[in-house]
């Protein structure tokens, strides 16, 4: 669950503020955007497994129903140390609360695994989990196991095998526990046996079809652990590489720390990420995530308080395409119905903050769980068909920095052409801005007058007719495509803007190699450019 001290950092960001109704009109124009130009191969040549190709993530993604489900933990359970307990396993509580699941028509949950439950149990944890994923499949929802979680919410750190805390009334989740804990995440020579337990668990259902994929580590270096978890989470992907599933692997983005960040992108099959924020800040982070070409699934959402709201979010993950899965379903030991941080005394919450059922089993809204059988009625319909998606062609750099020629000093007039020789210009990652300049992902700074970029890029058909710019600049711009003018803008953004490809233009782009070339020019304050260009289709 996403920590508050994140959420407060990402609202100083200063993202413009827009209403639902403004930016929905644009759902199905601009709603999937950048995909990446990065396509590994599956195999590595040492014959270690690699991360998927965006062909094969694309192919795999196809084959799904739009996914929609939810975050489970059952009612009775104060952790997930206490779900996997022998204890307080409860297959007829779990069957009786998923049944409810399956009447909505959620098709898949998310669940996190207890490290110290397999260590002292490993066989009697196989045995409950195999009980619980033949529930799931009875109920038609897949699952999304989670190995390791750094997140705490009360005083427990470590882990304790046995009996769980009780409840403190009032005390948002103040049972719960991480996985593995913090101590063994900061001490490597523990690492050996964390291996033993993802390659157990993993080889045991590597080809079972019941699991959509495998969330190595929810929210790695939160709860005061920092850059800790980072090398743990390098090492999680590599041993889960090596088991070679069938199922793709992912660590979900869940703040700004740019060095964890590239482990997860440079790594992860699928993109996931989790958003506790409004509707329109939502629709930006899915614009920005879809730009790395691979499908999208927001594994953690809704908070009411802070407008992470069904009426509001839920149709932008339809008409994005992209799956969602929020927290939780019965409200229970957990107290997920209180506010991140609150404590006994504290003024009760003017809306549950999490969980869509009551314990009872009665729906927190009936209006939300309408909305719900909405939405998963429709897709199952239309079979997605209604829904985009966007094909490669240059990603900008807001998630991954992606690498320019450019020069500072005046090239003269034919800089923009294909042959123009640019071997003395610099190499550079995007954007190129001054440090701090709002809304812009700075990889490089430019300090100077007027900045000259230059990159190739390969379009697979020239016979397109939906390609769009994506462009911050800061301030005027001139963009060229084989050294012919296709855009100048005047002015400047705040954010980054799409900006369709004049029908006039679209025969300058050829199929195979291309050359764009970009100048920006500073007049006054702040300065920055980024530049992509995406080519939206109907879903394959």
């Amino acid at each position: 669950m996403q920590a508050m001290t994140v959420l407060m950092n990402m609202k100083m960001k200063g993202l413009k503020e827009m209403t639902c109704m403004k930016f929905l009109p644009y759902l199905l124009v601009t709603a999937i955007l950048f995909l990446s130009i990065y396509s590994a191969a599956d195999t590595h040549p040492s014959g270690i497994s690699s991360q998927w190709s965006r062909e094969k993530t694309h192919a795999w993604y196809a084959k799904q129903p739009w996914l929609c489900g939810f975050n489970y933990i059952p009612a009775n359970a104060i952790s997930y140390t206490e779900m996997w307990m022998d204890y307080s396993f409860d297959p007829k509580r779990i069957d009786t609360e998923l049944k409810i699941a399956e009447e909505v028509g959620f098709n898949c949950c998310r669940v996190v695994f207890s490290y110290v439950v397999w260590e002292h149990d490993p066989e009697g944890f196989h045995a409950r989990f195999e009980r619980f994923l033949s529930i799931c499949h009875k109920r038609g929802l897949k699952v999304i196991p989670i190995f390791f979680d750094d997140c705490v919410f009360g005083p427990i750190t470590d882990p304790v095998y046995g009996r769980q805390p009780e409840i403190v009334e009032g005390w948002y989740a103040n049972g719960w526990t991480p996985s593995p804990g913090h101590s063994m995440v900061r001490n490597p020579a523990s690492w050996n046996q964390l291996e033993k337990y993802v390659t157990d668990i993993m080889n045991r259902h590597k080809n079972d079809l019941r699991i959509l994929c495998w969330d190595l580590y929810n929210e790695p270096t939160n709860a005061g652990l920092g850059d800790a978890s980072i090398p743990l989470l390098e090492k999680v992907f590599e041993w889960a590489r090596r088991v070679n599933p069938v199922q793709p692997l992912t660590t979900g983005w869940w703040n700004n720390n740019p060095k964890l960040n590239k482990v997860i992108f440079e790594n992860s099959d699928i993109i996931t990420f989790h958003n506790y924020l409004s509707a329109d800040r939502l629709y930006k982070q899915i614009r920005e995530l879809q730009m790395l070409g691979r499908p999208v699934i927001c594994t953690e959402w809704l908070n009411r308080g802070l407008q992470s709201v069904v009426i509001t979010c839920l149709p932008i993950f339809y008409h994005t395409n992209a799956g969602c899965m929020h927290w939780g379903l019965v409200n229970g030991r957990t107290q997920t119905d209180l506010n991140w941080g609150h404590r006994p005394g504290d003024p009760e919450p003017a809306l549950w903050q999490h969980d869509i059922y009551r314990p009872d089993y009665k729906p927190y809204s009936s209006e939300e769980i309408d909305i719900f059988k909405f939405y998963l009625r429709t897709a199952k319909s239309l079979k997605r068909s209604r829904l985009l998606w966007a094909d490669p062609v240059l990603p900008t750099s807001e998630l991954l920095a992606q690498r320019w020629k450019y020069t500072f000093q005046d090239p003269g007039e034919k800089w923009a052409d294909p042959d123009y020789n640019d071997s003395q210009w610099k190499t550079g990652e995007g954007g190129f801005g001054t440090a701090g300049t709002a809304g812009l992902a700075v990889g490089s700074i430019w300090q100077t007058g007027q900045i000259w970029l230059r990159k190739e890029f390969q379009l697979e058909d020239a016979s397109v007719s939906d390609l769009c710019f994506r462009i911050f600049h800061d301030e005027d711009i001139w963009i060229y495509v084989n050294g012919e003018p296709v855009i100048y803008r005047a002015g400047w953004t705040t954010d980054y803007i799409v900006v369709p490809v004049p029908a006039d233009k679209l025969r300058l782009f050829k199929t195979g190699r291309n050359i764009i070339a970009v100048t920006c020019k500073q007049t006054s304050g702040g300065q920055g450019v980024d530049v992509g260009i995406m080519n939206i289709k109907k879903n394959r």
